[in-house]
């Protein structure tokens, strides 16, 4: 009796595992570019431009696994960075949906080219897939604008996918609000030690109580890394910072669902 009732707990664990398994699918992910106009617009000529047309580029990609939850997911957080807040009213937008914003932007830039005549205007969302470990998948959207001046922004935005929970992580997620100011003091040494390191006054500009936690984060060997746009904690020129939290210096205070290192 001992021996079938072991032959039967052993078997539920191995059905139990491989149960596990297939909610972490192993992925085969295509990039698919979904919109790609670029448009010339002309002007009449005139001595006091030094140019007399502008061109509007607009591109957008999409990855996609094959996984009908996760393809949604993706295609659902696509559609809210194009969107912005009128789109996330939208509970399950189609791909033609995403289409339909991309040339939304495409025609209101060229209609305020046609206004103001502006030397150029463009807006690229690049999809790239990071890696996934156990359970934890992990993609970025670049998106690049420029609608004139010296220089365009790129902002990097991630997504930490929790495939047991189908849903893409938050930093309440990963640490629980009231241990989040011990995280804020992790970023901020990590933040000052930087900027000391690199002698740049720009850190006179960011207050501690004016500095954030970034919703924008990935995971790696060393621990997560909270990623900061241009402008945000350092000069244009420097692009994205990233602070690292390193692992044992939140080990006390992470989610151990998110704890690389137990």
């Amino acid at each position: 009796m001992k021996k079938i009732f072991l032959f039967f707990s052993l078997m539920t664990t191995v059905l139990l595992a491989a149960c596990q398994e297939q909610d972490v699918p192993t992925l085969q992910v295509k990039k698919n570019v979904i919109f790609d106009q670029v448009k010339t617009v002309n002007y009449p000529h005139s001595d006091e431009y030094t140019t007399d047309n502008a061109q509007i580029e607009v591109r957008g990609e999409l990855s996609e696994t094959g996984i009908k939850w996760l393809d949604q997911l993706l295609l659902k957080h696509a559609y809210t960075l194009v969107g912005g807040e009128d789109s996330m009213k939208k509970d399950t937008p189609t791909k033609q949906d995403l289409v339909q914003k991309f040339q939304q932007i495409h025609d209101e830039f060229v209609q305020s080219a046609k206004e103001d005549r502006v030397l150029g205007a463009s807006f690229h969302l690049t999809s790239n897939y990071l890696g996934q470990r156990n359970n934890i998948i992990t993609f970025s959207n670049d998106i690049d604008t420029y609608t004139g001046g010296a220089h365009g922004i790129n902002v990097t935005l991630y997504q930490n996918i929790d495939s047991h929970k189908k849903k893409i992580l938050e930093v309440n997620d990963i640490i629980q609000q009231d241990q989040q100011t011990k995280l804020k003091e992790v970023l901020w040494s990590f933040y000052t030690n930087l900027m000391q390191e690199a002698n740049d006054d720009y850190i006179g500009m960011i207050t501690k109580e004016d500095f954030n936690i970034s919703e924008q984060f990935y995971f790696n060997n060393e621990g997560i890394n909270f990623v900061y746009p241009p402008y945000a904690l350092r000069a244009y020129a420097y692009g994205n910072v990233v602070l690292t939290a390193y692992w044992h210096e939140i080990e006390d205070i992470i989610n151990p669902e998110y704890n690389w290192k137990k």
